[in-house]
């Protein structure tokens, strides 16, 4: 091994240990040793890919996948984003924060794919007469009742008179009749978490001056 290696480092796999379990720049001389010999031994791009294997896996966990063959594509996405990146950051100057800019080029290439790829379809096209009749026949017979029936017609009201967005109004009877979160929409729209529970918060409220307005 290159003699910038700590005494700890004996092969590949220490490389990989190191990497794995220090903040991205902690040791940046053990990475833009790496990067820099892939020049002259190509494998070493293999072994500094293994060690970003969890920055690579870690969008599993809030990309919406279809089937195994997206997660593949994914995968490959990514993994030649890290690929691309270090080649790049090969013919640079050693950087200060190689890891970093791996890092970084993983989430992009995962927020592209995200945009191009993941877009989750919506249950419902649009809310017209009969989505009132569709979203009563989602619920299951354990889960029907007056209550549920009224507050479903009250939110496709509230969508119709123009007091919430109609994507706003399917989010709001897909928590009621499904498992849906703010969090699981917040993905599938692509924005913060804290912004999709002030938009849901909002939501409720002018669904509840809705109900009131109605009443009086």
């Amino acid at each position: 091994m290159n003699p910038v290696f700590s005494a700890d480092i004996t092969c590949p796999s220490d490389a990989i240990t190191v990497l794995r379990t220090v903040e991205p720049d902690e040791h940046r001389d053990v990475l833009n040793t790496l990067i820099a010999a892939t020049a002259s031994e190509p494998a070493t791009v293999t072994v500094i890919v293994h060690a970003y294997v969890p920055a690579i896996l870690r969008p599993h966990r809030v990309v919406p996948f279809y089937d195994g063959h997206e997660r593949d594509d994914v995968v490959a996405d990514l993994i030649e984003a890290t690929v691309t990146v270090i080649r790049a950051l090969a013919h640079e100057p050693a950087s200060q924060y190689p890891g970093t800019r791996i890092r970084r080029a993983i989430d992009n290439a995962a927020r592209r794919w995200q945009h191009e790829h993941a877009t989750r379809p919506e249950p419902f096209a649009e809310i017209g007469d009969d989505t009132q009749g569709t979203l009563l026949l989602a619920a299951s017979s354990a889960d029907r009742c007056d209550d549920v029936d009224y507050l479903l017609e009250l939110i496709l009201d509230a969508a119709r008179t123009g007091r919430i967005t109609p994507e706003d109004a399917l989010f709001t009877a897909r928590t009621i009749l499904g498992d849906d979160t703010t969090r699981t929409e917040a993905d599938r729209r692509f924005v913060c978490l804290r912004t999709m529970q002030q938009r849901h918060k909002q939501t409720i409220e002018a669904i509840v001056d809705h109900a009131l307005a109605r009443a009086a």
